[in-house]
């Protein structure tokens, strides 16, 4: 008779670590091949390098992404938005890790060790947020991917 209560996190977990680690690793290929050329042609044009947008255009930035999401799109998506903001709250949804700033301002989707570093801040905290302006968010919030912080 086999044991049906074996905790069954495990296999979650151990998929979990697979898959960021397998993301780290395309990371790791892709940059080896933009930084040698891969096979590319003379007449090719390199990708755009992402403009990294701060603080004073933030209002500018929220006025998008509230406003406009055409010009949002436009604009910033894609592009690396680094603000300090007070810290709010940390939490995992439906698999999703999340970690608030501001009034609800900004939602970042960090990768494990990045969400874990919040485990031991305060609320109203002020930390240096750096990410990939994803979209505009549920109510007027902007999200960030592959968010590092610095507290």
């Amino acid at each position: 008779m086999t044991d049906t209560t074996a905790p069954q996190t495990t296999l979650g977990q151990d998929l979990r670590k697979l898959g960021a680690a397998l993301f780290k690793f395309g990371l790791f290929l892709a940059a080896i091949f933009i930084l040698f050329g891969g096979n590319r042609s003379h007449d090719d044009a390199p990708a755009a390098p992402k403009t990294t947008f701060k603080s004073d255009q933030f209002a500018d930035i929220m006025d998008a992404a509230r406003n406009n999401e055409a010009r949002f799109e436009r604009d910033y998506k894609g592009h690396i938005l680094v603000i300090t903001l007070p810290f709010h709250s940390s939490n995992t949804t439906i698999g999703s890790r999340q970690v608030w700033f501001g009034d609800h301002n900004i939602v970042c989707h960090p990768d494990e060790d990045a969400y874990f570093q919040t485990s031991n801040w305060s609320k109203g905290q002020h930390v240096v947020i750096a990410g990939y302006m994803k979209r505009a968010g549920f109510m007027g919030s902007l999200s960030l991917d592959n968010c590092v912080f610095k507290h």
